[in-house]
C-alpha cells in the first residue's frame, strides 16, 4: 500500500471516530444584473441575503483580475473575508463500481478486482470519500483516485485495497442506492457577520467574469424609393451561469480591459501562476476584432442599385429596445432576461426605415509601394467594382459593427460588415460584386526629365505619367460610381473635378501621397463609357 493510501485510511479512522469541524453557513449569490461584451466579458453583480449575525461562506466568483469588490448594506458588517478551498459533501450519482460499493456500506457484495478472474465476497467497512467536480474547470480532482484505500471484511480477513482496481461489484436480492456522497472542493468566500447600525442585509459582488456575449447582426430589406427596412436581432450566448429574471445590457463600444485574461488574486492560483498570468502578453485583448472598429464609423467603401420591391416579409420590433450612452460606450437595455447556463437566446434590438441610397465603388489598385517602386500590372487589367448601398442612421441609438446581410423580395442578396455608425451617421455594405460594370485603368510615361533635381546626395529623375480610367456600364440603367484612386506624387491634373486630399503617410518619403475621388453617373451602354483623365509626376532614381 502507497504512503498516500496510509494517510488516507487513518483520516478514514479519524472522521470516524467522530471528530468534525463546524463549518461555516453557505448562502446562495443570485445574479440580479449583468452588462455584457461582445468578446465573451460580462460584468456580473450578484446579490446575497445574510440572514443574522454568524460565520457564512459563498461560493467564490470566477472573476478576473482587479475586478472582484464587495459591498454590504448597513444593517450588516462583514469582516474577516477570506478566500479558501473547501470541500463539502454533495450527494451525486454513483459513476464507478466503488462508488456503488461506497453508497451500500455493510450491504454484503462480492467484487472482482482488476487483472483477476476470482469474485471475493464481504462488506466494505471502510473508505475514502470519492471526490467530484463542482462543474467547473476542476483542477482539484484526480480521477484516478490513485490515493485512496478502502476496508473490505471478507471471511478469510479484512482486505485493504485501492479503490480504483475494483473492477465490478456484485449484489444479491434486493435494492441498492445508486447515490454516494462526494466530496467536492469549491473556492469559498467566507466572512463573518454582524448586525449594523442601518436597513438592509444584503452582500453584493461585482466582477467581471468569462462566458456570457452578445453576438449582433441585421437584416436590411430593400423596400424601394431609396429607403430600406433595418431590422437588428442580438444572440446571447451563455455558457456562464444560470439567469432568472436578472437585469441585462448589451454592451457596444471599444472597452480597454487590460486585465481581463488574468485570474483574481482572491482565485485557487499559486503566486507564481498569478505573476505569470500578469507578465503574458496572451491577455492583450483584441478589441478591435470583437467589438467596434477604432478605425473611424465610416468603414470601407462599397457600391449597389435595386428598384422598388413589394417585399414586407421582415422582422418587426413590437417594443425596440433602448439605450442610453455612458461616456464613449452605448447599453442597450434588455430588462429582465431568464437563460440558463448552456443556452442561447434570440432578442430583437432595433428595427426601423432608414434612408438606402444605391452606389457603385471602384478602389483603384495601387501601383506604388511604400519604397516608391511602381508598378502597372497586366495592360487594361479589369479591376473589382462593388455594389453597396449608403445607409443613414436616422435612429436614435448607434449601430454597433455586426454582419449585415441584404434582402430583396425574400432573396439574399450578398452579406458583409456593416461598420459602426452614430445617429445621424452614414456607412456603406457591401452588397455583391458588380459583374455588370467593368472598370479598367492604363498608365503611361509622357515624359521625362533626366537628373530633374537631388535629394539626400542623391540625383532622382522627373516622370510625368497620364492615366485613364475607364467605366462601362451594361446593366440597363445609369449607375453612380465612387472612385478611390491613390497616386504616388505631385497631382499635375485631373478631369472630372475630383476631390483631393493629400495623406500624412510616409511623410519621410521623396514623393508625397494623394487620395483623388470621384463621385459620377454612368449612363448605360458600351457607347456611352466614361473615361477619366488624370496626370501626376513623381521622382525615381
Amino acid at each position: 500500500m502507497k504512503p498516500s493510501q496510509c494517510l488516507t485510511l487513518a483520516a478514514i479512522l479519524l472522521l470516524s471516530s467522530g471528530i468534525s469541524q463546524a463549518e461555516p453557513v453557505t448562502l446562495d449569490a443570485e445574479p440580479v444584473r449583468v452588462s455584457m461584451f461582445k468578446n465573451g466579458l460580462a460584468m456580473v453583480t450578484s446579490q446575497t441575503e445574510v440572514p443574522s449575525a454568524g460565520e457564512y461562506q459563498i461560493a467564490a466568483p470566477q472573476a478576473r483580475y482587479g475586478s472582484l469588490w464587495l459591498s454590504w448594506e448597513p444593517g450588516v458588517s462583514l469582516t474577516g473575508i477570506l478566500a479558501a478551498q473547501r470541500t463539502q459533501s454533495e450527494d451525486q450519482i454513483a459513476e464507478t463500481p466503488w462508488e456503488v460499493l461506497v453508497a451500500n456500506p455493510e450491504t454484503l457484495a462480492s467484487i472482482k478486482l482488476e487483472n483477476s478472474d476470482e469474485w471475493i465476497e464481504g462488506t466494505l467497512v471502510a473508505s475514502a470519500i470519492p471526490e467530484g467536480s463542482d462543474g467547473r474547470r476542476n483542477i482539484f480532482r484526480d480521477d484516478d483516485n490513485h490515493d485512496k484505500a478502502a476496508l473490505f471484511k471478507t471471511a478469510k480477513g479484512t482486505l485493504v485495497i485501492a479503490p480504483y482496481l475494483i473492477e465490478a461489484v456484485r449484489f444479491g436480492e434486493g435494492d441498492i442506492k445508486t447515490v454516494v456522497a462526494r466530496q467536492i472542493k469549491r473556492h469559498m468566500l467566507t466572512f463573518n457577520a454582524s448586525e449594523g447600525e442601518g436597513e438592509g442585509n444584503h452582500l453584493k459582488s461585482s466582477y467581471l467574469a468569462w462566458g456570457l456575449a452578445w453576438s449582433p447582426s441585421y437584416a436590411i430589406h430593400l423596400t424601394g424609393d431609396n429607403s430600406a427596412h433595418l431590422s437588428c436581432k442580438a444572440v446571447i450566448v451563455n455558457d456562464l451561469m444560470d439567469l432568472e429574471n436578472v437585469d441585462v445590457e448589451l454592451v457596444a463600444g471599444f472597452p480597454n480591459l487590460q486585465h481581463a485574461a488574468a485570474p483574481t488574486a482572491m482565485g485557487p492560483w499559486t503566486l507564481r501562476r498569478l505573476l505569470e498570468s500578469l507578465q503574458s502578453d496572451d491577455f492583450d485583448l483584441s478589441n478591435a476584432l470583437s467589438n467596434q472598429s477604432s478605425g473611424g464609423y465610416g468603414g470601407r467603401s462599397s457600391g449597389g442599385m435595386f428598384g422598388d420591391s413589394d417585399d414586407e416579409d421582415y422582422p418587426n420590433v413590437d417594443n425596440p429596445i433602448t439605450g442610453e450612452n455612458t461616456e464613449d460606450l452605448y447599453f442597450y437595455q434588455v430588462g429582465e432576461m431568464t437563460l440558463a447556463k448552456g443556452e442561447r437566446g434570440y432578442y430583437p434590438l432595433v428595427s426601423a426605415n432608414v434612408p438606402a441610397r444605391d452606389i457603385y465603388t471602384w478602389d483603384v489598385d495601387g501601383l506604388g509601394d511604400d519604397s516608391d517602386h511602381y508598378s502597372q500590372g497586366p495592360e487594361g487589367e479589369s479591376q473589382s467594382v462593388w455594389h453597396s448601398l449608403e445607409l443613414t442612421n436616422t435612429t436614435d441609438q448607434p449601430w454597433t459593427t455586426a454582419a449585415g446581410m441584404t434582402i430583396k423580395d425574400g432573396r439574399v442578396l450578398g452579406q458583409d460588415v456593416l461598420h459602426y455608425t452614430p445617429p445621424g451617421g452614414t456607412s456603406l455594405l457591401r452588397i455583391t460584386q458588380a459583374v455588370s460594370i467593368n472598370a479598367g485603368r492604363n498608365e503611361y510615361e509622357v515624359d521625362r526629365e533626366r537628373d530633374a533635381t537631388s535629394f539626400y546626395g542623391r540625383a532622382y529623375d522627373k516622370v510625368t505619367v497620364e492615366g485613364t480610367l475607364s467605366i462601362t456600364n451594361y446593366k440597363a440603367e445609369a449607375v453612380t460610381i465612387k472612385v478611390n484612386k491613390l497616386v504616388t506624387g505631385e497631382v499635375v491634373s485631373a478631369e472630372g473635378g475630383p476631390e483631393v486630399v493629400k495623406l500624412a503617410g510616409g511623410l519621410q518619403r521623396v514623393n508625397p501621397r494623394s487620395k483623388l475621388t470621384w463621385e459620377t453617373e454612368v449612363p448605360p451602354g458600351r457607347e456611352q463609357a466614361v473615361k477619366i483623365v488624370y496626370r501626376y509626376s513623381f521622382y525615381t532614381r
